[in-house]
């Protein structure tokens, strides 16, 4: 006897097909998201290889004896003078050859290093130092020119626009102005009741910013009448640096309260307060274009003006000191006995 059977049940006919499409689906997506995956890592390779490709280097150190304590470029960009010694003295300026990289002078002097300067010509080099004296060299003779004697340990240094006169601020809050071709005293300004850390001309000379007061203020004083014409109020702590732009648009000035500041000094407005140092701000410069600033702290930094924006950290400790060459390729550091010269030009 035959057993009777269930019938089958009929296969859905739209199966193979919906399989097929499901499959196709699936293999589109896998596709794209190894095409995504594949434009991700492309990017990401390509983002790190420019990050890298603009990360400035160090091509050049040149080495010193004792801690360097300021620099400064000439104005054609082929010297670099660089003030170093212990703290109290001795002390020397060494002015190194950019081309050849090789030592040029060695200037010295018995007391501590303070300052230098080099004129807007390029033909003098002002060094202060902590016995108050102020030594005008000839420059690249090496010449000594004159000596202006001041009363305290000098703090900083700047020409005129036209090299006439010599600003110097002391430890005492003063700024004495120096007729440079006589090496005459001009005029004693009382800058400060506390010190005088830091002194810069502005660009058209009418204007001369002192800073160095422990309330943190900086005095613009109008050099026709050697009369303050405006107090900038806003740092917590003495500035130690000032720097105008080379436009003269803003001026620039660095603190003990960890910060620097870009103001207008035609009206005394705050423009930016440019944070994050972890220690007090020694130093502050302009690009010559006057669209980067760099600050020195316990690192060194690079903003964006005028919006003070930090644009870049250089791995570079302890720096008391930073200055632009004057074709805005190269920035100068000084860190303990070493100068460093990071290659900026991407920048």
């Amino acid at each position: 006897m035959r057993m009777s059977q269930e019938p089958a049940s009929q296969a859905d006919p739209t199966k193979p097909r919906l399989d097929q499409a499901k499959c196709s689906h699936r293999k589109r997506r896998l596709t794209l998201a190894l095409a995504l995956l594949l434009a991700l890592l492309i990017s990401r390779s390509d983002a790190v290889r420019a990050k890298d490709d603009h990360v400035p280097e160090v091509s050049s150190t040149f080495q010193h004896t004792g801690t360097v304590w300021a620099v400064a470029f000439s104005p054609d960009g082929k010297t670099l003078a660089a003030g170093a010694g212990a703290v109290g003295g001795p002390s020397e300026v060494w002015l190194w050859d950019l081309a050849s990289r090789k030592r040029l002078l060695a200037l010295k002097h018995g007391a501590g290093m303070g300052a230098v300067a080099f004129s807007h010509g390029g033909s003098r080099l002002a060094c202060g130092y902590d016995d108050g004296q102020v030594f005008l060299w000839a420059v690249p003779a090496g010449a000594k020119e004159a000596v202006l004697a001041s009363e305290e340990a000098v703090k900083s240094l700047s020409f005129s626009p036209d090299d006439r006169l010599l600003a110097v601020a002391d430890a005492d809050g003063k700024v004495t102005i120096w007729d440079v071709k006589r090496a005459t005293l001009r005029r004693r300004l009382k800058a400060s009741n506390d010190y005088a850390f830091a002194v810069a001309f502005s660009p058209d000379g009418r204007t001369l910013a002192t800073g160095g007061d422990y309330n943190g203020s900086v005095k613009l004083w109008d050099t026709p009448t050697w009369q303050v014409a405006r107090t900038l109020v806003g740092h917590s702590g003495a500035v130690d640096a000032l720097a105008f732009s080379p436009d003269g648009r803003w001026l620039a000035s660095g603190s003990w309260d960890d910060t620097a500041k870009l103001w207008d000094p035609a009206t005394g407005d705050l423009v930016a307060t440019m944070g994050g140092h972890s220690f007090n701000v020694w130093d502050v410069g302009f690009s010559p274009d006057g669209r980067l600033l760099a600050t020195a702290s316990e690192e060194v930094v690079m903003w964006r003006v005028p919006r003070g924006v930090r644009m870049l950290l250089l791995p570079d400790e302890d720096t008391m000191t930073v200055a632009f060459s004057p074709d805005g390729y190269t920035l100068a550091t000084a860190n303990d006995l070493d100068v460093h010269l990071w290659d900026i030009r991407r920048r």
